[in-house]
């Protein structure tokens, strides 16, 4: 008797320890709101799909005109590697999810303090890898008015 209860005692703690995961050692990074990484692109996107197509599944929110109190007047703006694109949102279906290192969204309010009132409706920072593949070197909060 005395050995069956040892047994179950000891098959109960095995069952415990196996039943921890590497994720309570290794959390997996928090997925921020306004940020979407590399490794969150590339982990949720199929070959050849544009950048657009992978924040419109990841985080639809950065394309969509932002409401509220306050009224809103522009339009959301782009920003790659610091440079300012022209046009509208569509720009962002010419770049290749995979070549993006991170991508950052900034609201109305956000944006309006970081570009003054050139990007009154928002702003889209992304930043790409370097040609070879490589992290880019635009550092965090880089961007500015001047670029």
């Amino acid at each position: 008797m005395k050995a069956g209860w040892i047994g179950l005692v000891a098959l109960s703690l095995l069952a415990g320890c196996l039943s921890k995961t590497g994720a309570e050692e290794h959390p997996a990074p928090k997925r921020q709101k306004d940020v979407v990484t590399r490794e969150e692109l590339l982990a949720s996107t199929q070959v050849n799909v544009d950048l657009y197509q992978a924040i419109r599944s990841l985080r639809p929110h950065f394309l969509t005109t932002p409401t509220g109190t306050r009224r809103v007047i522009g339009i959301t703006v782009v920003y790659v590697n610091r440079v300012r694109q022209t046009g509208d949102l569509n720009v962002l279906k010419g770049i290749a999810a995979v070549s993006v290192e991170k991508v950052e969204y900034l609201n109305p309010m956000q944006s309006e303090n970081e570009f003054g009132a050139a990007a009154t409706g928002g702003a889209i920072l992304v930043t790409l890898l370097s040609a070879t593949g490589e992290r880019s070197t635009v550092p965090d909060g880089a961007y500015s008015r001047s670029h």
